[in-house]
């Protein structure tokens, strides 16, 4: 089981129109709306490649029970902790003339500090049953931008890998972490995997692959082959379009499980 956490979980709302005209008038065609952040995005993916994941992180208000009851309809595992403030949502206005999207983030909620306690407390448990761990995304306000080094060192604690799929100051504090604590271990111990993923869309699907390679215990050479034949398939197909296991025949599909501890 891969832990995947999203701190600024979000409902992913689609408008498809004609076509996108500034300081126009739209009639929207079609409306979807579904769990998002990139965190939901790469269980969505694991998934999809037969690996296990639950979704972790933090959400809250009348957004944040969309977004459970969306991951409960696809079938994802929810272990999301409760937040007083209202869960964003991102907006993709996607004009079916060119294919071109235009898209609106909105910022994330106020995160208090107990909310933070209540995340890495769910967070230590989960790592008991883990294999390995994904961390992905920006940080709400009232978040540590330490957030990502505490929980790539929790994950260290329990021997686990963990990747990181971050910007700015959120990943130069996991990064010092990663060092700091690979510096303290005896030069004949290798820290367990730890690695940035690129932030563009075939990033975000070549993560999932590492980390089920990772989960099961899998040759790198291997590894990274999967990983780089899951961001082709990503490429070539549509946005909102899944991916399939017959879609990669460079490289045979098995599911991954558990690895003995």
């Amino acid at each position: 089981m891969i832990v995947t956490v999203t701190l600024n979980a979000a409902l992913d709302v689609a408008y498809d129109v004609e076509a996108l005209v500034p300081h126009a008038t739209h009639r929207v065609l079609e409306v979807r709306a579904r769990a998002g952040g990139k965190g939901v995005n790469v269980a969505r993916v694991l998934r999809q490649l037969g690996q296990d994941a639950v979704v972790t992180g933090l959400a809250g208000g009348h957004t944040g029970t969309l977004i459970r009851a969306d991951l409960a309809a696809s079938g994802l595992p929810d272990a999301l902790v409760p937040i007083s403030r209202e869960s964003r949502r991102t907006l993709a206005i996607v004009s079916r003339r060119d294919g071109g999207a235009t898209l609106l983030n909105e910022p994330g909620p106020q995160v208090r500090e107990e909310e933070w306690a209540g995340l890495l407390a769910r967070f230590d448990r989960l790592l008991a049953a883990a294999q390995a761990v994904m961390l992905s995304g920006s940080l709400p306000v009232g978040v540590p931008t330490s957030a990502y080094a505490e929980l790539v060192q929790a994950a260290h604690d329990h021997g686990l890998p963990a990747l990181v799929d971050a910007e700015g100051e959120a990943l130069h504090a996991a990064l010092l972490a990663l060092r700091t604590w690979s510096s303290r271990m005896p030069r004949s111990c290798a820290p367990r995997p730890a690695m940035t993923i690129p932030p563009w869309g075939p990033g975000r699907s070549c993560g999932p692959a590492l980390a089920a390679g990772l989960a099961g215990g899998h040759p790198w050479p291997e590894t990274l082959r999967e990983a780089v034949a899951v961001s082709a398939a990503a490429v070539l197909l549509p946005c909102g379009r899944r991916l399939r296991p017959h879609g990669l025949p460079a490289v045979p599909r098995r599911r991954h499980g558990p690895t003995a501890r």
